[in-house]
């Protein structure tokens, strides 16, 4: 809707995604009519129950079956995009989405623990906004504060491809590979060491 700003969730909408709470964030939006509407664009084993908790909301549109093409359309419209998870859902590994919304250089609403390697990422880059798992409510505060912050919003939106970039694009990747590799061969006594 014109003059709405946009958030996003891109991917899986299973167990441990937490999307609920961004649906409950759309909730707390619509009764203060503030202009939030956001985009869950993805399927998975929650998708049913979700748009049933959803029911009723005028501010909240659900894509899926979403292709990559059409992913990349809604990340492309997007002010902001939300990665929401379960309490210790981020602890054991960083959520493939992270890095596509770093790509599309989005600022990101990270609603993952303190401690997991997704908040460090996301504080180190000061790409976006960290706040704790399944809080509905803080989620909502982050996207009003993109929604009034627009400089800080487009900041942190440069912050997170320039971070990507640097540190998870090809050329930085394709150098640790070859050394990782080069060390592995150059003495065959330590090749039992190497990952």
């Amino acid at each position: 809707p014109d003059g709405d700003t946009i958030i996003v969730y891109a991917g899986n909408v299973g167990e441990v995604a937490a999307v609920e709470s961004v649906i409950d964030a759309a909730r707390i939006s619509q009764q203060h009519d503030d202009k939030l509407f956001f985009i869950v664009a993805g399927g998975g084993a929650r998708q049913n129950a979700c748009v049933q908790r959803a029911e009723g909301l005028r501010n909240i549109r659900f894509i899926c079956p979403c292709g990559d093409e059409d992913l990349l359309e809604c990340l492309s419209i997007a002010d902001a995009a939300v990665l929401p998870t379960k309490k210790g859902g981020a602890l054991s590994s960083v959520p493939s989405k992270l890095l596509s919304y770093m790509f599309s250089g989005k600022p990101v609403i990270a609603a993952v623990d303190a401690e997991s390697d997704t908040a460090q990422i996301i504080s180190e880059s000061q790409s976006g906004q960290i706040v704790s798992p399944e809080d509905s409510a803080s989620i909502h505060q982050s996207c009003k504060y993109f929604q009034e912050h627009v400089f800080e919003r487009t900041q942190f939106g440069v912050n997170s491809k320039e971070y990507a970039i640097q540190h998870f694009g090809r050329p930085a990747n394709t150098s640790k590979v070859i050394n990782l590799m080069r060390s592995c061969m150059d003495d065959d006594t330590q090749s039992a060491e190497c990952p």
